[in-house]
Parts: C-alpha cells; structure tokens; sequence
C-alpha cells in the first residue's frame, strides 16, 4: 500500500501567492500593494492565497499546515490572517493567528466566506476576492491594540511617578499632537476614497487602475514569526 504523501508547500513570494494564475499581473500588483500598506499601518499581516489543487488534503490541513510554516504575524503578537482559495475544489479558508482569534472569530470568519461565494458562483473571482479581503481589514483595522509579551511585562512593573515638566509637556504638547494627527487621517482616508480604495494605500479603484508612487517588493515581505491554532472557518462555493 502506497502511503499518501502531504501536498508540497508553495513558497512565500509576497502578499499574494497566486499559483493558479487566477488574478492579471495588475491585480496581483494592486492587492500586494495595499495588503502591504495594511502590514505597515495596523500590524496585521493579511495573505492571499490561490491554489489550483490541494490534491486530495483537506483545506484545513493544509491552510494551518502553511500557515504555520509561513509564521504570518508578528512573533509572540501572532497577527497573521490568511485567505486561501483552492480553485479544484471551490474550497475557501480563513485562517486566524492566535493573536487575533478573539477578535476575528470563527463566527465572522464564516460570515465573510458566506458573503464571498456568490461572487465565485457567478466567475467574478476578482470581485469575491476584493470584498472578502476589504471585509477582513474593514473588521480589524483599528480595533487591535498590539502588545507583545514582552511589553505585557514591562507593563506590570510599577511606574516611577513623573515630574511636573511631564504633566506640563503633555498639557501643552499632546493636544497639538492630537490635532496634527487627525488633519493627516483625514487627509489619507479622502485621497484612499478619491483613488477608490477605502484605504489610503497605493491601489487603484476596484483592484484596476495604476498604482501610486513607490511599490511592493518581493523582497521586503516575509513571516514576522506568527503561530496559528487552527481558529478560523472553511466554506465553499
């Protein structure tokens, strides 16, 4: 009896690894420019992933499989999420980092897959993939707050009580800084909008159009050291 060998592990090129050659390269381009825009602004680092088979594994083996292989996220943060599609099968998975499970539940990742498959259904695979992408960032943009175990413990530790030049500098200071801040948020999320992606990256308006200045490099991305349990959701289409 010839025992069934585990489906090979693609490698980890960049935000989108597309081996069924699903997306066009200005697809690819758009997607891998704002997943990476999303890593640097919130954290959390989001994979796109497209395979033409899993040759006969289950989705879930083999999304944890790589996913742990991978080690998507922030070490010891664990804020890594994959979407992977496995065309063959119509199979859809959303794997959650450990860092993020509270948050980003088995129960919405479900929801997210659910809404994702009409697309599919219907052929529009550049379509289903927008939303379920935009849902996840939409539903975790700005709602983590990233502390490592490290900080968790230099957070325990009591603090020394500050000078008086400290509640002078923040009385001054801060609501300035604050004023600052919010002029340059509004100012990112109008241009994202008037670019037509709601966030302020480089992409074009519904994965088409030109990218701004600057780019993804292949190069710049890889795992940050993230762990995964196996929370998330699987569907189809």
């Amino acid at each position: 009896m010839t025992a069934w060998a585990a489906r090979s592990l693609p490698k980890l090129t960049g935000p989108v690894v597309d081996e069924a050659g699903l997306l066009s390269s200005a697809d690819r381009s758009v997607i891998s420019n704002e997943l990476a825009h999303f890593y640097q602004t919130s954290g959390i680092q989001l994979q796109l992933v497209i395979l033409n088979s899993l040759d006969g594994e289950a989705v879930e083996d083999f999304s944890i499989r790589l996913a742990q292989h991978w080690k998507i996220g922030r070490k010891e943060q664990d804020t890594g999420v994959m979407l992977l599609m496995a065309i063959e099968e119509k199979k859809i998975r959303i794997e959650v980092g450990g860092g993020l499970e509270g948050q980003l539940t088995d129960f919405k990742s479900g929801e997210i897959i659910r809404a994702m498959s009409p697309y599919f259904k219907k052929g529009n695979f550049s379509g289903g993939i927008q939303f379920g992408l935009v849902s996840l960032m939409d539903h975790l943009k700005g709602e983590t707050q990233l502390v490592s175990k490290g900080e968790m413990a230099r957070m325990a530790q009591p603090d020394q009580s500050p000078s008086k030049w400290t509640y002078l500098f923040l009385a001054f200071f801060f609501p300035v800084l604050i004023v600052v801040i919010l002029c340059f948020g509004m100012l990112g999320a109008t241009w994202g909008r008037v670019r037509g992606w709601p966030y302020g990256g480089s992409g074009g308006g519904a994965w088409g159009g030109g990218l701004g200045g600057g780019g993804f490099s292949s190069g710049s991305w890889s795992g940050g050291g993230g762990s995964f349990s196996g929370g998330g959701a699987s569907g189809g289409w």
